[in-house]
């Protein structure tokens, strides 16, 4: 009489383990989070993060586009194109982390691609009221133009480490002193930035 009843729960515990099973190999297979996505001010944009040592960004982004060196700072370009033809970048600036300059360590990432965004959703593409209302802090910082010399500004907050180059409207019509967003960037917190160049992707094909 019992024999049934035995079978009947060995089955019920091999369907349990079974179904358990698959939810951990779901669990473990699904994305713990969209990291080469994510801006986090203060600390990274995608694999970009601050203080990372600049052989192993390379190792993991490939050979940059272009790049510069000066005295003690090196700049590295990635760049590319959206579907919709327009170049895309991501430009990294690195400082020498040694007395011999042997290391360099990531100090400021600016990406002008819509491809990555901070965990409210903030893109380039985004309106200011949307920038503004994640960053309510954000103070001018200063002026310059595009290599195709639009005037852009640069608003940036040191507290948190993040800024935006927004173009500024020529002609405000109906309030909308602001055009479309340019450039985001990441930097250490506590420090400020320049307006950053934009225009070293013309090789992109």
């Amino acid at each position: 009489m019992n024999q049934p009843r035995k079978s009947n729960i060995l089955v019920i515990l091999c369907i349990v383990c079974i179904c358990s099973l698959r939810i951990l190999c779901n669990a473990l297979a699904a994305p713990k989070d969209e990291g080469d996505k994510l801006i986090l001010a203060g600390e990274r944009i995608g694999h970009a993060q601050l203080e990372m040592d600049g052989a192993k960004l390379d190792e993991l982004l490939g050979e940059p586009t272009t790049g510069d060196q000066a005295m003690s700072r090196i700049s590295e370009t990635w760049c590319s194109k959206s579907t919709d033809g327009e170049i895309q970048q991501l430009i990294v600036y690195l400082h020498a982390a040694d007395e011999n300059r042997k290391h360099w360590a990531v100090t400021e990432a600016v990406v002008t691609s819509h491809f990555f965004h901070t965990p409210a959703g903030v893109t380039v593409l985004s309106e200011p009221a949307a920038i503004w209302r994640e960053f309510p802090d954000l103070q001018y910082v200063d002026t310059a133009k595009t290599k195709d010399g639009v005037s852009v500004e640069l608003y940036a907050s040191a507290a948190n480490g993040i800024g935006f180059v927004i173009e500024r409207n020529a002609q405000p019509a109906q309030g909308q002193t602001w055009g479309r967003c340019h450039a985001l960037v990441v930097f250490k917190r506590g420090q400020m930035i320049g307006v950053p160049y934009l225009g070293d992707c013309e090789p992109v094909r």
